[in-house]
């Protein structure tokens, strides 16, 4: 029942942001993701993920970012699903390229096979981006944590996206 609410959670929340922001300034896309996961005494994982991204820029300083997706194996859990806000600064580094930072919230459910989780923490994030005419590349990473109790595993996602106007 947790999964069902996160993604009826996520797709309101993305939903009020396309509708609420200037089309103008919103951008909507997606990631491939590699997800690498730590857990404490154990070799780590790695796995594909993706997700989709809803990116509004109140000015070319700042703006803030809707999340829901997923990546695969971390640990005991053979799937997690997260949605998260968070909200971006921007650097511009020249014409077209700009450094970005994010911090925001995310909420994680993952499933294993005897076992699940459901954590919500802060979530962190930076990188890179591209921006031509009507399309954002980025190249970044992301820090999730994934489970807080037996056992503690925090993911870290690096990825490539796309957004478009």
């Amino acid at each position: 029942m947790n999964k069902i609410n996160t993604i009826i959670t996520a797709l309101v929340l993305l939903l009020a942001a396309v509708s609420a922001a200037n089309a103008s300034d919103s951008y909507t896309g997606f990631s491939v993701n590699s997800a690498r996961s730590e857990q404490p005494g154990v070799t780590k994982d790695s796995a594909l993920g993706f997700n989709g991204i809803v990116s509004h820029r109140m000015s070319d300083l700042y703006g803030y970012d809707f999340q829901l997706g997923m990546f695969g194996a971390t640990g005991p859990f053979k799937q997690s699903t997260y949605i998260d806000a968070t909200i971006a600064g921007y650097v511009p580094m020249g014409s077209s390229v700009r450094l970005y930072g994010k911090v925001g919230v995310a909420d994680v459910f993952s499933q294993g096979s005897t076992i699940s989780a459901n954590r919500l923490s802060v979530t962190y994030g930076a990188g890179l981006e591209f921006q031509k005419r009507i399309a954002i590349i980025r190249v970044g990473f992301q820090h999730y944590d994934v489970a807080n109790e037996s056992p503690s595993i925090s993911t870290n996602i690096v990825g490539i996206s796309l957004l478009v106007k």
